[in-house]
């Protein structure tokens, strides 16, 4: 017989207290028992976690084994870190963090509560010693509000394809913000990749 062992079991509301959420008034629908609304975990370098929590508008690193969490960063209130270069000062309800082969954190900004009509891709240089989170690049885009999930995935070096949610739209583009696709089947498209 063929048996799993559990290896790691987490619980957001052993480590989060709903206090800390904020459930966008956009949302389809949504109502406000979904406080946490976790939408991705990678494993990191590391061997830690790398979670998005949306609803607490922060992403945050878990210890692959006490699981407890390490840092916030976002605009949420459990944040650590101080924003360098962003002029919206972190994301909000965001989507598909990952780790880059530079060690950078890119995140689909869904941007709700602040980028007016439109949502962005941001690359961030995490220090964790000073708790800073530098914006190394992002490309935003204006009218297209990505208002529930979407993601931004890393296909070469300077090109990038990404998903907008709810607006059921794929933009593949260079890291200049040059188009390269764009395809429009409308729909919900939770995630892109290109291979």
């Amino acid at each position: 017989m063929n048996r799993r062992v559990l290896n790691f079991l987490w619980d957001s509301i052993d480590h989060v207290s709903p206090e800390f959420s904020k459930v966008p008034t956009k949302e389809w629908g949504m109502n406000t028992n979904d406080y946490f609304h976790m939408n991705a975990v990678r494993i990191l370098k590391d061997g830690n976690y790398l979670a998005s929590a949306r609803h607490t508008q922060t992403i945050m690193k878990i210890d692959k084994t006490s699981g407890k969490i390490l840092w916030h960063m976002g605009k949420g209130k459990l944040n650590n870190f101080k924003f360098v270069n962003d002029p919206y000062d972190g994301f909000s309800h965001q989507h598909a963090p990952e780790e880059l082969e530079n060690g950078n954190i890119l995140i689909w900004d869904n941007g709700i509560d602040s980028i007016k009509d439109g949502s962005r891709v941001v690359e961030y240089k995490i220090d964790e010693i000073s708790y800073t989170a530098t914006l190394v690049w992002s490309k935003e885009f204006k009218n297209l509000q990505a208002n529930v999930a979407g993601n931004c995935h890393n296909i070469g070096e300077n090109s990038y394809i990404a998903a907008f949610g709810s607006q059921g739209y794929i933009e593949e583009f260079n890291k200049d913000g040059t188009k390269v696709l764009s395809i429009d089947p409308g729909g919900l498209i939770y995630q892109v990749r290109k291979s």
